[in-house]
């Protein structure tokens, strides 16, 4: 991203600690999980807490965590700025603190952050109100465990291309 399209460091991402339950009419959680073949991310997205979309991913199994948790939050967002709805309230779910630490971080210049950074200031100038929530994770979310067990199939299924590939350093 060129410097001139950094987000001011006065711009403030909300985030809250919390807990599954939501009154959000909008509501996305994340989730990846590593397995043998490669690291599966699922997202799942709520419009009045009815199911609307579940997406699921494949990374090359040499990506970070960090990698993918930017990863599936930046497309989780990217669903969310192309949804057409009458609500304006949207929450992010996480487990992820590092990733919402990266966020409010203006120092932090990576790709998935600033995508991230620039789908959420896209949505505040149209009038949205979006929200970052960091619920724990395993502490038996009923909607977390389904998003965990959508990252897992995500993991398992060779019929998902790879669609983050980590470049290898050459030595």
């Amino acid at each position: 991203m060129e410097l001139e399209n950094w987000p001011h460091s006065a711009a403030h991402f909300k985030t809250i600690e919390g807990e599954e339950e939501s009154s959000y009419p909008i509501h996305a959680y994340r989730d990846s999980r590593k397995s043998e073949l490669a690291v599966g991310a699922g997202v799942l997205n709520f419009l009045n807490c009815n199911i609307i979309k579940t997406m699921q991913y494949r990374l090359n199994g040499l990506c970070s965590n960090s990698q993918e948790e930017q990863m599936t939050t930046q497309k989780a967002l990217e669903y969310i700025q192309n949804m057409q709805s009458d609500e304006n309230i949207v929450v992010v779910s996480t487990d992820s603190k590092i990733t919402l630490q990266l966020i409010k971080n203006d120092k932090e210049h990576t790709k998935f952050i600033e995508q991230i950074r620039t789908k959420v200031q896209e949505k505040e100038k149209r009038g949205w109100s979006l929200e970052f929530r960091c619920i724990k994770a395993h502490a038996g979310y009923r909607v977390k465990e389904f998003a965990v067990q959508n990252a897992k199939e995500g993991a398992r299924n060779k019929n998902i291309e790879e669609c983050y590939k980590k470049k290898q350093r050459m030595l």
